[in-house]
């Protein structure tokens, strides 16, 4: 999930929350217990179909847990101050089951969704394939889905990366300490200006970009680190996995071999 929709969610519980409160305490505080009751019961419907709009992924089950739970932390939160204030009749407390019932009701009737489309053509997909690297749905045309390269075609003439290049741990941990001597075997970057890492297996060196580029495989024996992403995983053919191994360690074990 991305920091955006987090904000989003937060942003629209904490909204839905306060006019939960406002919209409860003003019907309540008309003394009758039916228009407590309904404004519970619309409100949780209200929230549940402006959310639907506003949400892309509002279909996941999870996410719909949203809006209910900030209808519901509304009309908690002022049955609550209107019994403290100025006490209730005890029908008044109905207000939280209906406004559970009804979210919980919204969310089970909520309509399908609908069937997956290729982003380029939008033709219905029988075949889905997840662009690693911007997440659309493709249909695996060879003009939309570069098969070769394990991406959309999009991200192909725009050279999207996968991995973060920036992130020194990560790759730390996944291709070992740059090498600071040397050049990239691909695009001849010396090692001295870009990142370099070396190939677990055979010690081959490429860029971070390279590396990217190539989905993280090694060109020349096709090793692949662990730890990639799961679209990676399963759209690239399997290879034999090996544990990255110091190239200091290897290089010294076949010396002693040769004498």
């Amino acid at each position: 999930m991305s920091r955006q929709h987090m904000g989003l969610r937060i942003f629209y519980f904490s909204i839905v929350t306060v006019v939960g409160v406002v919209i409860q305490l003003l019907v309540s505080s008309t003394g009758s217990v039916a228009a407590s009751l309904i404004s519970a019961s619309v409100v949780s419907m209200i929230v549940q179909g402006l959310w639907r709009l506003s949400d892309p992924d509002s279909q996941s089950f999870t996410h719909q847990l949203v809006p209910a739970g900030g209808a519901l932390a509304g009309i908690v939160i002022a049955t609550l101050v209107r019994f403290l204030q100025y006490g209730i009749h005890p029908l008044n407390w109905a207000a939280i089951p209906v406004a559970l019932f009804t979210s919980a009701a919204a969310i089970w009737l909520r309509p399908k969704a609908h069937s997956e489309v290729c982003f380029q053509h939008r033709v219905r997909l029988t075949t889905v394939f997840e662009c690693p690297r911007c997440r659309q749905k493709f249909c695996g045309k060879s003009d939309c889905w570069n098969s070769r390269g394990v991406r959309c075609q999009r991200c192909q003439q725009n050279e999207v990366p996968v991995f973060d290049l920036r992130n020194d741990h990560w790759w730390t941990k996944r291709f070992g300490k740059r090498v600071t001597s040397g050049s990239c075997m691909k695009c001849l970057s010396t090692a001295a200006n870009t990142q370099v890492h070396e190939c677990g297996q055979c010690h081959w060196q490429m860029c971070r970009r390279c590396w990217d580029l190539d989905n993280g495989q090694c060109r020349k024996c096709g090793w692949m680190p662990e730890g990639l992403p799961e679209p990676l995983r399963v759209l690239i053919a399997p290879t034999r996995a090996v544990p990255r191994r110091s190239s200091r360690t290897v290089v010294a074990g076949q010396g002693r071999q040769q004498r």
